[in-house]
C-alpha cells in the first residue's frame, strides 16, 4: 500500500484561494518514504483561474518572506499535471491521500473542477491527519509554512503514530 501526504500554502482559506506551493510526499505503510516533490506556483499565475486572497493571508506573507522563489509551476494546469504525475506515480489503489485537516484537499479539489479536470484519486481516499493527531495527543505543530517541509514533519507525525497503534493492537 503507497498513500501520499499533501500540504499545500495558499493566500487564502476559502476553497478558491490562490496556490502558491504544494507539498507532496509518497510512503508505504511500513512508513518508507519513496518519493517526495516541492511545486511552487509562480507569482504572476496566484490570480489566475478566479483564485481569491485574503488580505491578512498576504501582511502574513509579507511579514514572513520565506516564499519559495524556485518556481517550477507557471500556471495551474501545469500544477495540475504535476499533481496528477506524482500521483499516478505512487499512489496505490488501497493507498490514501491524506492532508492535515480537509483545506488541502478542497482547495485542489476546488481547483481541478475549476480547470476541469478530475481528480487523480477516488472520493473515499482522503483522509484527515489533524483527527489523528487530536486522538494521539500529539499537538507538535513546527509549521515553516514551506509546503514540502511541511508535508514531510506531518508524514513522520502519521507514520509514528500509526506505528504506535499497531504496536499497541498487536499486544
Amino acid at each position: 500500500m503507497s498513500s501520499i501526504m499533501i500540504d499545500i500554502e495558499t493566500l487564502g482559506r476559502r476553497n478558491d484561494a490562490a496556490i502558491r506551493e504544494v507539498g507532496l510526499v509518497a510512503f508505504n505503510s511500513d512508513g518508507t518514504i519513496i518519493s517526495k516533490r516541492q511545486l511552487s506556483v509562480a507569482p504572476d499565475v496566484w490570480n489566475t483561474c478566479g483564485r481569491t486572497f485574503s488580505g491578512e493571508t498576504v501582511i502574513w506573507l509579507l511579514a514572513n518572506p520565506n516564499i519559495d522563489t524556485d518556481f517550477n509551476c507557471h500556471s495551474y494546469s501545469e500544477l495540475i499535471s504535476h499533481v496528477n504525475e506524482f500521483v499516478s506515480s505512487h499512489l496505490t489503489i488501497d493507498g490514501y491521500i491524506w492532508s492535515k485537516g480537509h483545506m488541502d484537499i478542497e482547495v485542489l479539489k476546488d481547483l481541478y473542477e475549476t480547470i476541469n479536470i478530475p481528480l487523480p484519486w477516488e472520493f473515499w481516499q482522503p483522509r484527515d491527519l489533524r483527527t489523528i493527531l487530536d486522538l494521539a495527543g500529539d499537538n507538535v505543530a513546527p509549521q515553516t509554512h514551506r509546503a514540502i517541509e511541511d508535508a514531510e514533519f506531518q508524514t513522520d507525525q502519521l507514520i509514528r503514530i500509526l506505528a504506535s497503534i499497531k504496536t499497541t493492537l498487536n499486544q
